[in-house]
């Protein structure tokens, strides 16, 4: 990852793990992530999964992004080579959309803010649909290197944080992002 060596300074939107504490600080969390199964648009009572696990040993093929944090359960799945043989890893969701619309996938992991926001600067309108399996739900944060970056810095941001949480500016912009999120 860039931000593990240093190249990248900050990273917004970044899931907290135990790996990435050791090359990296963060700040408050700032808004929640969700992660949902998208799927083509008419295909998700087809689709018979009640949880993630249950992707094990179904004839479903589901695409992540390589570099993604899915949760804890899915890096415990992961680790199963039945779960595993379920799991397509590509670059990014241009990647994913292509091989869902091609027949190539049955779904893919992310995040219903960035899905809307790809479907609208695309026109794609009315070609997915969220699955209801859980996959994810967590708080999300500001990550910056430990290479170019020092904790005075993650001090500087939380009080940003907590200034825009205070004076209802950040929840705000939540509000705004859900809103997109719900709408069509």
């Amino acid at each position: 990852m860039e931000n593990k060596a240093g190249k990248v300074d900050i990273a917004m939107g970044a899931s907290r793990t135990e790996d990435r504490e050791n090359y990296a600080y963060f700040t408050k969390p700032y808004r929640l992530e969700t992660v949902k199964l998208f799927v083509k648009n008419g295909q998700a009572q087809n689709i018979k999964l009640n949880t993630l696990a249950d992707l094990s040993n179904s004839p479903y093929l589901i695409g992540v992004e390589g570099g993604y944090y899915y949760g804890k359960e899915y890096q415990e799945l992961i680790k199963r080579s039945d779960f595993k043989a379920n799991i397509s890893e590509v670059i990014d969701i241009e990647q994913n959309v292509t091989l869902l619309l091609e027949g190539n996938l049955d779904g893919f992991l992310v995040d219903p803010i960035t899905m809307k926001a790809f479907v609208k600067k695309y026109n794609m309108q009315g070609l997915f649909e969220q699955h209801a399996v859980e996959i994810y739900s967590a708080d999300i944060y500001i990550m910056l290197s430990k290479e170019s970056s020092d904790e005075s810095l993650v001090k500087k941001i939380n009080q940003s944080i907590k200034t825009l949480k205070d004076n209802g500016t950040l929840q705000a912009i939540n509000r705004s992002w859900s809103q997109l999120q719900k709408s069509d």
